[in-house]
């Protein structure tokens, strides 16, 4: 319900039924966190106040008090991600000598992807993005693509992202080479 908000870019949830601490997202035993990016104090907390289990602990940094109907107060709980400013550094080589490339394509395909919270960078994703955005007769090949959280990544073609960060792309964060096929 959360995701489906107009003002929501993103949203996670996450629950831990188990009497143990869970190994991948930390939460502790019978708790519940979720990941909001964007949305109203008021309306994440309504909806959390009347989806939740009771007894089940809520994990977060960020709260709203909701006022139950017998005029109790109840806090509800909930996080924001942490944003993980996502580099990429591409190779791409034109099909034909003196071929336009065009990097603002490139550039605007990988920024057409919106990731969700947790949801891990991938270069085979996005260079499906970036041929789609070429059209049928596509007049250059991606020949390296890398991505990472620092600038000119080098060896990784997939970006992890844990459960409680998103990844974002900026323009000045893409960096573009262009070259001959043959070199």
């Amino acid at each position: 319900e959360i995701r489906q908000m107009t003002d929501v870019i993103a949203c996670n949830g996450y629950e831990n039924e188990e009497d143990t601490q869970d190994p991948l997202t930390g939460l502790p035993p019978h708790s519940m966190q979720i990941v909001v990016d964007g949305g109203s104090p008021a309306a994440i907390a309504d909806c959390i106040f009347r989806r939740k289990t009771n007894g089940c602990k809520q994990i977060g940094t960020e709260s709203y008090q909701i006022t139950d109907k017998s005029g109790t107060q109840r806090t509800m709980k909930w996080s924001q991600p942490t944003y993980v400013e996502a580099y990429a550094s591409i190779v791409v080589a034109r099909k034909e000598l003196f071929t336009d490339v065009s990097e603002d394509l490139i550039k605007n395909a990988i920024l057409s992807k919106v990731y969700n919270i947790g949801e891990e960078v991938s270069t085979y994703e996005l260079g499906q993005l970036i041929q789609e955005a070429n059209g049928v007769s596509p007049n250059f090949y991606i020949k390296t693509f890398f991505v990472g959280k620092t600038a000119n990544p080098s060896t990784d073609t997939i970006l992890r992202i844990t459960a409680l960060e998103r990844a974002i792309f900026t323009a000045d964060r893409i960096t573009i080479a262009v070259v001959n096929a043959d070199g």
